[in-house]
């Protein structure tokens, strides 16, 4: 895929403003997953966040999306936890995007981690594109949430764009203003490797498990990397993808 044709973006929100909603309708509409094996909060995958409906552990997933026109475009997308205890899962999250989708529940409006978010999003120069959620509701007034987005965030309400993530609605002008507003990755392909590392976990069957961004070179099985903080090196013995479900690739390109 050409760089140039890459997105990569958080979704980021107060507490319960429609997040997770939000990014099972992206999947959904990109068909990353049949709507037949569809499920509410597909990519929180933790027993406690599907029984309190809340995300802990930040997501990431790759979905393919077409334009109007037939352009093809790869959506590198992360839904992040909304609760302030997990702030931090957030921040790592932000540093591997170049643009955020700011989540705003229409019925209640900015809150205190609406602006932290935020905050979070402009310290590391992000994109943001407004996303009134809600707006089936009867108790739903987007032109204050307008209001509000320009007296207190001090962003262009003209940008927001107005979804029902529960119905579905506005979906396909949010994946078309992600293409327009979201600039795509720096990085040079022939260059040096470097890469973020923003996650990791243990898998008793894989062993070590790391989430990377490419920012610059590419990245092949069977390489040798070296951790810059502590200085280990390592074999790559694996490589790949969630789309949402895992896929094997030979090598990840910069991007």
């Amino acid at each position: 895929m050409n760089q140039a044709r890459l997105r990569n973006f958080s979704i980021i929100a107060h507490i319960d403003h429609g997040k997770s909603t939000l990014a099972d309708k992206l999947i959904l509409a990109t068909s990353a997953i049949p709507e037949r094996e569809m499920k509410e909060q597909v990519l929180d995958n933790m027993d406690l966040e599907r029984e309190r409906g809340i995300t802990i552990k930040a997501q990431t997933v790759r979905l393919k999306h077409y334009t109007k026109d037939g352009q093809g475009y790869i959506f590198n997308m992360i839904d992040t936890p909304g609760h302030v205890d997990f702030t931090y899962e957030v921040s790592r999250s932000l540093a591997a995007c170049e643009g955020v989708l700011l989540v705003i529940d229409a019925t209640q409006g900015i809150q205190a981690q609406t602006i932290a978010n935020l905050n979070l999003a402009l310290q590391h120069n992000l994109a943001v594109i407004p996303v009134i959620n809600k707006i089936d509701l009867p108790s739903a007034d987007p032109d204050f949430i307008k209001e509000q987005l320009e007296d207190v965030l001090q962003i262009e309400s003209s940008d927001a764009v107005l979804v029902s993530a529960k119905e579905g609605i506005g979906i396909k002008e949010l994946m078309e203003a992600v293409v327009r507003q979201i600039p795509s990755p720096t990085g040079g392909a022939s260059e040096k490797l470097q890469a973020l590392l923003f996650d990791a976990w243990y898998d008793v069957y894989l062993g070590v498990v790391v989430l990377v961004k490419i920012q610059q070179g590419n990245l092949k099985v069977g390489e040798e990397i070296m951790m810059m903080a502590t200085g280990n090196r390592f074999v790559v013995e694996e490589l790949g993808t969630f789309n949402p479900s895992q896929e094997k690739c030979p090598q990840l390109k910069v991007g």
